[in-house]
């Protein structure tokens, strides 16, 4: 069986809560189809932002074209950061 790899960004607002939802949903389908879907999840966030002054990287879209089978992007959007620098 191979492994299907999923890069998260949860992001702000509600995102994170969204994907802890997701999360629980994944790891039923692993359980219940012997699937086998992995997934990292990346800081990259609004809070992460504010804290080191770092956006997404553009490596980031190099490695996951590379490194994984896809993308999950939760909303992005926070009023302390203007026109959304840190999802550049």
């Amino acid at each position: 069986m191979s492994t299907t790899k999923i890069a998260v960004i949860a992001g702000d607002g509600i995102g994170p809560d969204l994907f802890n939802q997701t999360r629980k949903i994944i790891d039923i389908l692993n359980r219940k189809f012997d699937n086998s879907i992995d997934y990292h999840i990346f800081p990259y966030s609004a809070d992460y932002y504010l804290k080191t002054g770092i956006s997404i990287p553009d490596e980031f879209i190099d490695d996951v074209s590379r490194i994984f089978d896809g993308i999950l992007l939760g909303p992005l959007g926070d009023p302390r950061i203007p026109e959304m620098k840190h999802a550049k």
